[in-house]
């Protein structure tokens, strides 16, 4: 019997790397999975999505016929366990294995998009998997992973050059949970400075992709009988609500009726809660526009780094960078910031965290798993209007507050963590 040797593993960890990794993953889901789903019942959003694709299947049309808070394509997702089942903890285990399938399917575009950028694929997978383990209770009953698979992938083929899967996956996205229409944003704002080949190709073959997955999600909804007023409606449902209670301005506005410094109360809407205070009355006139604008500063940001970086294109990492600041920036404005939304960032973090070879930034690594689980210890004792709750909450908001500050100073030339293993050769423009 020979020994393998310590270069003939290097050798075949270096080629079939990602999928030891890829299958090291599934089976820990797996495990996590079978843990959650025979120890908690159905409950929260899975008892919801459940809800309604029974309705959808008794012929209600949704918009139409009742309220439905979320874009056209989260149809699809709810209705997918449904075709195998009508009974309500059948339909919770199945939806438990879909979204753990659709993070792996996350992760193994994670590793290739590590792979281009030549970062250490095992910190990378370290890092996506604990921050999935710090939440994964949560999230089997939840469906924030499908948004998130489909932003990482749309990113992935940006860099490859492909613009129909590109834009149109992120339109997907976009009409499965609304915030990935940013990533729609970013990659026009990175095609129109990218003078590397024709930006009007690229900018038209997006636009077509939009356009085309924006019928193939509403013709059947008016063909149905639903209204294209009725099918909007979804994003009215959420321009109108208050400060829930997560949210950014919710937490400190509650730690300010804690000081006694105002008055507060906290309203059941939607599942969750709405603060209701002195505060939220004089801010939510202007607060919509407010963070309009905050967008847009930092779109703005994005384009002068990106035409610094000059007409070759934008570098892979900087385009992961750019995702997570426009993320980040959206999620701490929100009037509504419900814990799952940290999800949308736990792909893009754990690609900026880790660098090349063996030598690696661990104080990031850190940072972030101890962000991440400030938010997974206010879930486990979730008293709202608590002290306990708002320090819990403020920890989080000014840990992602200090990194988007990180981030806003590389977008203006201060490089301090985000550069240091940069590969500068690796331009997404691509082939077209």
């Amino acid at each position: 019997m020979r020994w393998v040797s310590y270069e003939e593993a290097k050798a075949f960890y270096r080629e079939h790397g990602s999928a030891i990794l890829l299958a090291l993953a599934a089976v820990v889901f797996f495990i996590s999975l079978y843990y959650v789903l025979d120890t908690y019942p159905p409950k929260d959003d899975v008892l919801n999505f459940y809800k309604q694709a029974e309705m959808i299947k008794d012929g209600i049309v949704p918009y139409r016929d009742f309220v439905f808070e979320f874009p056209p394509f989260a149809l699809l997702f709810f209705l997918i366990p449904s075709m195998f089942t009508s009974e309500l903890d059948v339909y919770a285990q199945i939806f438990g294995v879909m979204v753990t399938l659709i993070s792996l399917i996350c992760l193994f575009y994670v590793l290739r998009i590590s792979e281009r950028m030549g970062v250490n694929k095992a910190v990378v997978t370290l890092v996506f998997v604990a921050l999935m383990l710090l939440y994964y209770k949560e999230l089997v009953v939840k469906f924030d992973t499908i948004p998130m698979m489909l932003t990482v992938m749309a990113i992935y083929y940006f860099q490859r050059g492909n613009r129909y899967a590109a834009y149109g996956l992120a339109m997907v996205g976009a009409l499965v949970k609304i915030y990935p229409i940013f990533l729609v944003v970013l990659f026009l704002i990175l095609d129109l400075v990218d003078r590397h080949d024709s930006r009007r190709v690229r900018v038209i073959r997006g636009f077509c992709a939009c356009v085309a997955v924006g019928l193939v999600s509403l013709l059947p909804l008016l063909a149905a009988g639903a209204s294209f007023g009725d099918v909007m409606s979804f994003l009215t449902f959420h321009t109108e609500r208050g400060f829930q209670v997560e949210s950014v301005m919710g937490v400190i506005i509650q730690g300010l009726g804690l000081l006694g410094l105002t008055s507060f109360s906290l309203v059941n809407i939607y599942g969750t809660y709405d603060v209701i205070s002195p505060v939220s009355d004089a801010l939510l006139p202007f607060w919509n526009p407010l963070v309009a604008v905050l967008m847009v500063f930092a779109f703005y940001l994005i384009y002068r780094h990106a035409t610094v970086r000059g007409a070759g294109g934008s570098c892979d990492r900087d385009v992961v960078l750019y995702t997570t600041v426009v993320f980040l920036m959206f999620i701490l404005t929100n009037k509504v910031f419900s814990t799952q939304y940290m999800l949308w960032l736990f792909p893009l973090l754990a690609i900026l965290v880790s660098a090349p070879g063996r030598r690696q930034n661990w104080f990031l690594v850190v940072y972030v798993l101890v962000m991440e689980l400030f938010a997974a210890v206010m879930m486990m004792d979730y008293l709202p209007g608590t002290g306990l709750f708002v320090g819990e909450n403020l920890c989080r908001d000014v840990m992602l507050i200090a990194l988007m500050a990180v981030m806003m100073l590389y977008l203006c030339g201060r490089d301090l963590f985000f550069t240091r293993y940069d590969r500068k050769d690796n331009d997404v423009g691509g082939s077209v």
